[in-house]
């Protein structure tokens, strides 16, 4: 059942640049994952069910009682830990999980689950960083894993790493925009890297013109100055009306800087505001 193989990924440290995009990457690989690692307990099942109809106590009740008498049952800490989580109880959720890892220590949507709550905490990034190396070390190009290990990466500001990370990722999945999207984010933070940040950003764009976000990253860089071309192609997705609010924001945002480039200043501002 989808919305129980869901439960497989409760955390998601990282968005797709569009959300609303059909098909994503990521969203088959966690397809992907989720079938080959079922929950298994038909209580949990149940559980998770209430959890999806907001009978959030209920689905506590279910879960608790479960690992009373099973409190090795990493399905149920799975879910109990994602009950805390939505709850606020992240210290709560962060030990349930430990203890679903090593309870399970080859189910790899769970360790998945711990390796981004703990990628959440600054001074947990290096615990974060072992626990994808490990998901790396059974499934080298995990697109997944990848990518959460990029921007754990990112995080601990080792870039040179990261970029060569995500010119992997984004050269084995060269469709995906959010990957050169991420790729040329990367570059930018590094500094002196704005030709490659350009072309990635670029590359973005091409793939998936919509995506508002990834033209305002273009007009966030200084020395980038936009042609009436990008003028053009903007004004077309704007007419085509982008795929969310935020990306139709961004991409006036651009179209104000853009207009701004070419002296057109009356419809710069009329853009950005």
């Amino acid at each position: 059942m989808e919305s129980i193989s869901a439960r497989s990924f409760p955390y998601e440290a990282l968005p797709p640049a569009d959300p609303s995009a059909a098909g994503s990457l990521f969203d088959k690989i966690r397809e992907d994952l989720a079938e080959a690692w079922p929950v298994g307990d038909e209580r949990v099942r149940s559980a998770a069910e209430a959890f999806e109809e907001g009978r959030v106590d209920d689905a506590k009740q279910a879960v608790d009682t479960i690992l009373v008498t099973e409190p090795a049952n990493a399905d149920a800490l799975n879910l109990a830990a994602q009950i805390a989580h939505s709850q606020g109880r992240a210290d709560e959720a962060e030990s349930l999980l430990a203890r679903c890892v090593e309870a399970s220590p080859d189910h790899q949507p769970y360790r998945h689950n711990y390796a981004v709550l703990l990628s959440l905490t600054t001074d947990r990034l290096d615990e974060a960083a072992a626990q994808t190396l490990f998901l790396l070390d059974k499934s080298p190009r995990n697109p997944l894993f990848l990518n959460l290990y990029g921007q754990i990466l990112c995080r601990q500001k080792r870039f040179t790493d990261a970029i060569a990370c995500y010119r992997g990722l984004a050269n084995d999945h060269p469709e995906q925009p959010e990957l050169w999207c991420r790729l040329g984010s990367t570059f930018r933070s590094v500094g002196g890297h704005t030709e490659e940040a350009v072309a990635a950003f670029r590359r973005a764009v091409e793939i998936a013109p919509s995506l508002g976000s990834v033209w305002w990253s273009l007009a966030s860089m200084k020395t980038f100055a936009f042609s009436q071309a990008d003028v053009d192609a903007m004004e077309a997705e704007l007419a085509r009306a982008p795929a969310s609010t935020q990306h139709r924001a961004d991409m006036h945002y651009a179209l104000g800087k853009a207009c701004e480039d070419l002296g057109r200043y009356e419809k710069s501002f009329h853009h950005y505001t």
